[in-house]
């Protein structure tokens, strides 16, 4: 790894939440993570973390308190950190593959 290039090919899978796996690398004060969410998960609780990122692979809703958005393949996902953009994902393909960068400081 260097400042300038994130190989997620050298970074094992962590699945250590049941229907989640993930790799991980922080640097300057950001986590950039590579996530798979599989169909059928049920996330037992409200993320507040903000969250920029991009759907590699897959379709999924976010559920928020006053909507549910979709993303398929190709779409960005921008959603800031706090109670009012609290949110649960929920695949709704087999498998969804996302690119993350979230803030360490949040």
């Amino acid at each position: 790894m260097t400042r300038r290039k994130i190989d997620f090919s050298n970074i094992e899978w962590d699945s250590s939440t049941l229907g989640v796996r993930s790799k991980a690398f922080e640097l300057s004060g950001k986590k950039f993570r590579l996530l798979e969410l599989q169909f059928g998960l049920e996330h037992p609780n409200w993320c507040l973390t903000g969250h920029i990122g991009y759907v590699v692979k897959g379709e999924l809703d976010i559920i928020f308190d006053d909507e549910t958005v979709n993303y398929t393949e190709g779409d960005a996902i921008f959603i800031s950190s706090g109670e009012k953009e609290r949110h649960i994902p929920k695949p709704i393909s087999e498998k969804v593959i996302l690119f993350l960068v979230d803030d360490l400081d949040v």
